[in-house]
């Protein structure tokens, strides 16, 4: 019995020992636990304390890195050449006088207009101005003459030819231009020289018409009479036009040529 009652107490005493060393291992590993917290978290903070940078640190390195920039991109960059500066206006531009030439002046004189001259050019008083080569009219009689008579209205009839001018049609106009009245057109007078060529060395045949030159010499009135002269010399067949009464040349030098 006495056995039986130690073996017991034995017992009971290895299961206290147990159950003491178990709360033990549990309150350790509670408090390791808690330490390795602690633990880590002091690692955590201290690694977090040596990473970060300290503001200035940081402004002055952000202030560094544009310089920085700066240098590299200067030193990428190529030097420009240097350019030569211009030379001042006075010096680059040479003295005009040396490039003028000099310059002849001509004089040229022009005759006097006569009075009849004056008033063929239609009273300005000026020179007739330059003329083709002068044809002479053969020292004789013509060897054929035929006169027509002009209209009163013959100018009016001639704007149909589109020459509108007032000249011809506005007395006021004609006497501003030194006319006593409105002059005929000079195409009017021409038609009625070339159709007495057509007539008068033609034989009418506008086929054998060729070509006919001459020069107006002085204007004609409405209602005047046209005399045609002609005269063969040859191969040459030579003309002049008068106007009545005062037969005065009107159209002069002219030369007809047959086909």
């Amino acid at each position: 019995m006495l056995k039986a009652l130690t073996q017991n107490q034995r017992t009971s005493a290895s299961h206290m020992a147990r159950q003491r060393s178990l709360v033990a291992s549990k309150c350790m590993t509670k408090d390791t636990k808690i330490a390795a917290c602690f633990v880590a978290l002091a690692l955590a903070l201290a690694a977090c304390s040596s990473s970060a940078t300290p503001p200035e640190a940081s402004v002055s390195a952000a202030a560094v890195e544009p310089e920085a920039v700066e240098a590299e991109t200067a030193e990428s960059t190529p030097a420009e050449p240097e350019t030569a500066e211009p030379e001042s206006v006075e010096s680059a531009t040479t003295d005009p006088s040396e490039n003028e030439t000099e310059s002849v002046e001509f004089e040229t004189t022009e005759p006097e207009a006569t009075e009849s001259e004056s008033l063929r050019e239609g009273g300005f008083g000026g020179s007739p101005g330059p003329s083709g080569a002068k044809v002479e009219m053969p020292d004789r009689p013509a060897d054929n003459s035929i006169t027509y008579a002009t209209r009163d209205d013959q100018a009016l009839l001639y704007r149909l030819s589109g020459d509108r001018n007032p000249l011809h049609s506005d007395p006021a106009f004609a006497d501003m231009a030194g006319f006593p009245k409105p002059i005929l057109h000079g195409l009017c007078t021409y038609g009625f020289t070339g159709r007495a060529l057509l007539d008068g060395v033609c034989g009418g045949d506008p086929a054998t018409f060729g070509r006919m030159d001459a020069r107006f010499s002085s204007p004609v009135f409405p209602g005047e009479s046209l005399t045609i002269d002609i005269w063969t010399e040859g191969e040459k067949t030579l003309f002049q036009t008068t106007a009545s009464p005062d037969n005065r040349t009107v159209v002069a030098g002219g030369t007809f040529t047959r086909r």
